[in-house]
């Protein structure tokens, strides 16, 4: 059954464009050798403090076992070493697996 999974990043305040850059990298990883996610999708939002920013993934994934797989794979575990090397976040990534529909339409 396809995992819908949302992704939340706070970005540390003066690294946005680094994370920006960095996170734009490793999405075209993604589009290249993950088959098994079949939707991407990245934001920036505000974040609730003035002049944060909050990062934000949206993805539909096969499964659970490729969902545990994806974090084994090395552009993932690259992008974690910079991330941590860097200091990009204020808090470890955020992952949310979407269980409920609770409503949905559209126009």
């Amino acid at each position: 059954m396809t995992l819908k999974i949302v992704v939340l990043a706070s970005i540390k305040k003066g690294k946005e464009d680094r994370l920006r850059e960095l996170a734009k990298w490793v999405s075209g990883e993604i589009k290249a050798t993950e088959p098994d996610v079949s939707h991407y999708e990245m934001f920036v939002a505000d974040g609730d403090k003035e002049g944060t920013k909050e990062g934000v993934v949206y993805l539909h994934i096969k499964d659970e076992a490729a969902f545990t797989r994806r974090r084994e794979l090395g552009h993932h575990k690259e992008f974690a070493d910079v991330v941590e090397k860097e200091g990009l976040l204020e808090t470890p990534l955020r992952y949310l697996k979407l269980t409920d529909i609770v409503d949905e339409w559209h126009r």
